[in-house]
C-alpha cells in the first residue's frame, strides 16, 4: 500500500490496477514510481514537469466563480472572465465597475450607466428611449407620441431635445402651469383694435368682434365705425312730406319746411296756423286771413277789393 501526503502529480496505477491520486511530496513505497515521477532521495518523490495540471485536477486556488486558471509548466496562472479583474492576490476576481471607469459604452450625453456583477445597464435620462442597440440615447418626440401635457384644444406642442415645450394658439395665453391655455380677453386687456370712439369690443373664445355703437356702422376693416347718413338711407323717421333730415355724427335731427312746425315727437311735421298765431302779414283793418296746409292767404274784408302794388 502507497502512503501519500501533500503531493501534486495527478495520479498513477498502481501495480494491481488501481488508480491513485498522488496528492504529497513524500512517497514511503520507493518502489512505486512511474515515468511522470522522479526521485529525490530513497524516499522522496516529486513530479517531473510539466506534467502536473493544477487546473485539471483543481489544485489552483483561483476564484471558483468568475476565475480562469491556466496551466502553465510546473505553476498556473489566474484571470479573470470578462467584467471582472484579478486581485493583488492573484487568485480573487472583482467586479470591474465599468461605470466608474467609464469602460462602459452608454450614450456620453444623455446615458445612465449602471453597474452590476460582471457587466452593467444602459437606460437614458428623461425624455430619451434607449436605441436597439443598448447603447444609444435617442430623443422622445412627446409631440408626436402624443406623450406631451400641451391642452388639447387650443395648445401647440414643440419638440425639443430631452424635452418639449406648450405654447398657444393665437386669442390664447399660456397658464402659469406651462400647459394650459386662457383665453385672452381682448377687450379686457386693450389689445384689441376696434374703434376707440364709436365701437364696442366683444370677447369670444380665442378672438373677438367689433360693433359700433346706434348711429354708425362697421367698416370693412372689421374694425372701423362710420357714421351712418341716416338721410342718405332713407332710415330716418322725419315726416316724409314737410319733414327735413339733417344728418349728425352718430344720429339725425328733423326740421319742417316752411308753414310747419315739428312736433314733441320730433318727428312729425304740423301745419302752423298763421292766422292764429298772427304770423301772417294780412292787413288786421281791411283784410282776412285764411289759414292754408304750409302757408296763408289774404283776403279782403266786405267792401274791400284787392288792389296790385305797383
Amino acid at each position: 500500500m502507497v502512503t501519500l501526503t501533500e503531493l501534486r502529480c495527478g495520479t498513477i496505477t498502481l501495480p494491481n490496477g488501481e488508480i491513485v491520486a498522488l496528492k504529497t511530496k513524500s512517497v514511503t513505497n520507493k518502489d512505486v514510481l512511474g515515468p511522470e515521477m522522479r526521485r529525490i532521495n530513497a524516499n522522496s518523490l516529486v513530479c517531473k514537469l510539466p506534467y502536473v495540471d493544477e487546473c485539471d485536477v483543481h489544485l489552483d486556488s483561483c476564484d471558483t466563480t468568475h476565475g480562469v486558471c491556466t496551466n502553465m509548466p510546473g505553476t498556473f496562472t489566474c484571470s479573470c472572465t470578462a467584467g471582472y479583474e484579478l486581485d493583488l492576490d492573484g487568485r480573487t476576481c472583482n467586479d470591474v465597475d465599468e461605470c466608474d471607469v467609464h469602460l462602459d459604452s452608454c450614450d456620453t450625453t444623455n446615458g445612465v450607466c449602471t453597474n452590476m456583477p460582471g457587466t452593467f445597464n444602459c437606460s437614458c435620462t428623461a425624455g430619451y428611449d434607449l436605441d436597439m442597440d443598448g447603447m444609444t440615447c435617442n430623443d422622445v418626440d412627446e409631440c408626436d407620441a402624443h406623450s406631451d401635457s400641451c391642452d388639447t384644444t387650443n395648445g401647440v406642442c414643440t419638440n425639443t431635445p430631452g424635452t418639449f415645450n406648450c405654447s398657444c394658439t393665437a386669442g390664447y395665453d399660456l397658464d402659469l402651469d406651462g400647459r394650459t391655455c386662457n383665453d385672452v380677453d381682448e377687450c379686457v386687456v386693450h389689445s384689441e383694435s376696434c374703434d376707440t370712439t364709436n365701437g364696442v369690443c366683444t370677447n369670444i373664445p380665442g378672438t373677438f368682434n367689433c360693433s359700433c355703437t346706434a348711429g354708425y356702422e362697421l367698416d370693412m376693416d372689421g374694425k372701423s365705425c362710420n357714421d351712418v347718413d341716416e338721410c342718405a338711407v332713407h332710415s330716418d323717421s322725419c315726416d316724409a312730406t314737410n319733414g327735413v333730415c339733417t344728418n349728425m355724427l352718430g344720429t339725425f335731427n328733423c326740421s319742417c319746411t316752411a308753414g310747419y312746425e315739428l312736433d314733441l315727437d320730433g318727428r312729425t311735421c304740423n301745419d302752423v296756423d298763421e292766422c292764429d298765431v298772427h304770423s301772417d302779414s294780412c292787413d288786421t283793418s281791411n283784410e282776412v286771413c285764411t289759414n292754408m296746409p304750409g302757408t296763408f292767404s289774404c283776403s279782403c274784408a266786405a267792401g274791400y277789393v284787392l288792389s296790385e302794388l305797383s
